[in-house]
């Protein structure tokens, strides 16, 4: 989201972050990275639109409503939905005009974009529904202090956040028949999984 293109949205609307990383040469070697994220409390009908960007939007909608126009399609998007928009075709959001969205977003640079969505959100699937939001909320707030930072490899710390997202993404598409398990064990399996260092017992 360039300022130039946004002075009135950030007349009239609250932008609680926003932050921009330009990676170096070496990162641009294999790595994937995120050049821009923010969080968003639109005023109503306020939004952009361009022709293309360096990288594609992804947008996950905390509350209230709005709209994105992407790969030639239209979709209304609500609180809990995240939306992937192509960064290589036109493309545009607006928020609605009654109950104004509030978005956390970033912007994804990498060699292969589209096998990234893919890969994350299924083929030819640009929305999803959110399960697991206070994972996902959790994932942006980590991705902000990442930015604001400014460590020496920064761009390391981003492809490591860029490979976290995919899983958190990828697993809300897994299909219901892979495991056997009910959801809240299985959920506990993959907290178990992911901390095993910690000291879990059958309480």
């Amino acid at each position: 989201m360039y300022k130039t293109r946004m002075p009135s949205l950030r007349s009239s609307s609250v932008v609680r972050i926003s932050q921009h990383y330009t990676p170096g040469p070496k990162a641009s070697v294999g790595l994937a990275s995120i050049l821009r994220a923010g969080w968003v409390e639109a005023s109503p009908r306020r939004g952009i639109r361009r022709d293309t960007c360096p990288g594609d939007d992804v947008l996950y909608c905390l509350s209230g409503r709005g709209q994105v126009e992407t790969a030639g399609k239209t979709y209304s998007v609500k609180a809990g939905q995240l939306i992937w928009i192509d960064g290589s075709q036109p493309h545009g959001h607006l928020s609605d005009d009654e109950d104004p969205w509030s978005v956390m977003w970033f912007r994804l640079a990498c060699s292969d974009a589209t096998g990234f969505r893919s890969r994350a959100m299924g083929e030819g699937q640009l929305r999803i529904e959110v399960s697991q939001a206070s994972d996902l909320i959790g994932w942006f707030q980590h991705l902000f202090d990442i930015m604001a930072s400014r460590e020496i490899d920064t761009d390391l710390h981003l492809h490591s956040a860029v490979a976290r997202f995919l899983q958190l993404i990828s697993s809300e598409n897994a299909p219901t028949g892979g495991s056997s398990l009910p959801p809240s064990l299985l959920r506990l399996t993959e907290a178990i999984r992911a901390a095993p260092h910690l000291p879990w017992s059958e309480q």
